[in-house]
């Protein structure tokens, strides 16, 4: 496995998306990609493994909160995260997460029957990152308005960026 990696076990409706190495905006996209074809693939609930995860940027947290809220929406359940380190636990309650995601120390399921499959993708472009950045971190802000203060300069450089700043 690579030092940063996404792998998914798939059991049924259950998809565990095991993250390896740092979980940042380079990981996120795929994080992202297999939330958008979960449907499509018979999952309908989403859980992460953060046992091998070494860290955490708020791009990464921001797209697990818009996975997150989006499966609240569509399943009425919570995402569930197991494993976390102290660390990592720690900066998704410093951003409200724990509010939205069912956090858990210890292990979560473990599929057997599951083969683990490494999720992958082109490399995406800049305006495609931009725009990923962004939308993560209005994801949090949504999910605390908190928020809003440590990440507005992101959000405003990123707006401007992609031209969506009005004067």
């Amino acid at each position: 496995m690579d030092e940063d990696s996404i792998w998914v076990h798939q059991a049924g409706p259950l998809g565990i998306v095991k993250v390896n190495g740092r979980g940042s905006f380079r990981t996120a996209r795929l994080v992202k990609l297999f939330g958008e074809q979960a449907s499509a693939l018979g999952v309908s609930k989403i859980a992460y493994d953060l046992r091998d995860c070494t860290y955490m940027d708020s791009t990464f947290m921001g797209v697990m909160a818009s996975l997150g809220a989006a499966q609240r929406k569509q399943t009425g359940e919570p995402l569930q995260v197991f494993n976390p380190s102290p660390r990592n636990l720690e900066l998704m309650e410093n951003l409200g997460l724990n509010h939205l995601l069912d956090i858990q120390a210890g292990p979560g399921p473990t599929p057997r029957a599951a083969r683990p499959v490494e999720i992958t993708a082109e490399p995406e472009s800049k305006q495609e990152i931009s725009e990923m950045m962004l939308d993560a971190h209005e994801a949090l802000v949504e999910i605390n308005p908190a928020n809003a203060a440590q990440f507005q300069d992101v959000i405003s450089f990123l707006r401007e960026r992609l031209g969506l700043n009005v004067a």
